[in-house]
């Protein structure tokens, strides 16, 4: 089971809230993130088998990635600033070349992008979708095990959750799953 990554909004401090049965057994402080700087995403970008840490800038719209070594962040690159508008919404490896790469989302064009990573330098950018009004992405994670990663959607004002399949470079399906109760807000998969 995987573990999870918590920032604290007041300090900025990261930590891993490692999983044991149904508790958070521990936590460990990873970084503290320079003022402006949230954490995005988790991946491993170095290819050492442990994850790293995607963090972004909205304001200076700079992406980072934090690298992980013996349960601390050793050091940050600066992978790319995003034109403006555009924002993270998620980490993938949507060309099966074995890094991860970034979804990306612009909220008011309402485009998802995918940011191609090749050894920790984002290259490229992919129009994948325009998505329907009061749609936004909301998590990555590959939910009809094919091996890529996939979409969740959810509907910002109506609450609805649809998985959007991609294949390749293109979104092929759609599955429409029931409204998160009112009040609820999705952060990503387990």
């Amino acid at each position: 089971m995987p573990d999870l990554v918590l920032q604290n909004a007041t300090t900025s401090q990261v930590s891993i809230g490692y999983i044991t049965g149904s508790t958070i057994g521990s936590y460990h402080v990873v970084t503290t993130l320079p003022s402006g700087w949230q954490m995005a995403g988790v991946g491993d970008f170095d290819g050492d088998g442990k994850p790293d840490l995607i963090v972004f800038n909205p304001a200076a719209r700079q992406v980072s990635v934090g690298y992980v070594s013996a349960g601390s962040v050793t050091s940050y690159q600066l992978l790319k600033t995003l034109p403006a508008g555009w924002q993270i919404a998620g980490v993938g490896d949507f060309d099966g070349d074995g890094q991860p790469d970034l979804a990306l989302q612009n909220p008011t064009l309402r485009q998802v992008s995918i940011g191609y990573v090749v050894a920790g330098v984002l290259t490229s950018y992919h129009f994948l979708k325009t998505l329907p009004i009061g749609w936004q992405v909301a998590g990555v994670g590959d939910f009809n095990s094919d091996g890529q990663p996939d979409l969740v959607l959810e509907n910002t004002t109506s609450n609805q959750v649809s998985l959007a399949y991609v294949r390749g470079s293109a979104v092929t399906t759609y599955q429409f799953l029931e409204a998160v109760p009112a009040g609820w807000r999705i952060v990503g998969p387990r």
